[in-house]
């Protein structure tokens, strides 16, 4: 993430986060979730919301369509603001970086496993039963 993009995104992620302290931390994720993965997942969608020629209330109208029974209804709003904005197109990292935050909050360390060969589903599954079970204290 570029310094510009970490200069955006930490007050729009810490200001989200404040807002959204008030309901559940994992819904909180699973929302944040559901953002970055849409995002990431849609060449189109990117691409539209990073767009300066296209309206704010075009952008909210598609961020409407897209999220409106997926996320709560605050998590919408915040996302509405970030289109009244301007911000929209600097969602990715805001996402990004609020994760870090909420994963912080929940006690929750992200693992990245690096491997030579794929891993079958068993393993996956054996490997993620063992870093739950691992006291990291």
């Amino acid at each position: 993430m570029s310094s510009k993009n970490v200069k955006i995104a930490q007050p729009y992620a810490e200001a989200f986060l404040e807002l959204s302290s008030k309901g559940s931390l994992d819904s909180v994720i699973n929302d944040l979730n559901c953002v970055s993965s849409s995002v990431s997942g849609s060449a189109e969608l990117k691409t539209l919301l990073s767009n300066p020629l296209i309206n704010s209330q075009t952008k909210k109208n598609v961020v409407k369509s897209v999220f409106n029974d997926k996320i709560d209804n605050n998590t919408l709003k915040f996302l509405l603001v970030l289109c009244d904005r301007g911000r929209i197109s600097y969602l990715e990292p805001i996402v990004n970086k609020a994760l870090e935050l909420a994963y912080k909050a929940a006690s929750i360390e992200t693992v990245k496993v690096m491997s030579s060969v794929p891993f079958t589903s068993t393993q996956q599954e054996a490997l993620i039963s063992k870093l739950k079970k691992n006291d990291w204290s």
